[in-house]
This record gives C-alpha cells, structure tokens and sequence, in this order.
C-alpha cells in the first residue's frame, strides 16, 4: 500500500517541480513590478528616495529602468544574485528590466 502511495503521489509531484517554469529567466526569477508614481523618503545607509514597488519599499537600482516623478509604471524584471561578499548597503539580487511577455 505505501508504494501505491508514492507511485501516486510522490513520483507526480517529483515530475512537476523539476519541469521548467515560465517565469523563471536564463539569470534568475521574473518578476512584475507595479511601481507607483512618486518615490518616498526611506532610509539606506543613508536617507534617500526609495521607489515603491508592489506597495513596498524598494532600495535597489533597477538596471534599463529610468523613473519618472508623479508617473506610475508595470515593468517586467529578472533577478539576477548578485556574487558574494556582499557590502551591506546592497542588496543580494541585481535586478535588469526586461521585456514583458
């Protein structure tokens, strides 16, 4: 009974984590950012302007993306680990815009 059990639901679920997912790019994880139209004040190292990305704060640069004071934007990222060691004031991912498709 318990190799029935594998048979059916772990060999399954082995198959489909291992297929490939279409989010994901060559360089890392796809992510849609919705960013909203004016920065805010937030605070680094040092007190700076953060962009507000999903309702979040958002420290990193985003690479091909210039933003735009008082206009909202959905852009479309990769997600690239940045190599290690890493300095404090930056985060662990490079983030590139891309295309969204």
């Amino acid at each position: 009974m318990l190799k029935l059990v594998i048979v059916l639901f772990a060999v399954p679920l082995f198959a489909v984590a291992c297929m490939p997912n279409d989010v994901t790019g060559a360089d890392g994880d796809r992510e849609t950012f919705e960013i909203a139209a004016n920065t805010a004040s937030c605070h680094g190292v040092a007190p700076m302007r953060c962009l507000i990305v999903n309702g979040q704060f958002f420290y990193d640069p985003i690479d091909g993306y210039e933003h735009v004071e008082g206009r909202s934007a959905t852009i479309c990222t990769i997600a690239t680990p940045r190599s290690e060691p890493l300095p404090a004031d930056v985060g662990s991912h490079e983030y590139r815009r891309v295309r969204c498709d």
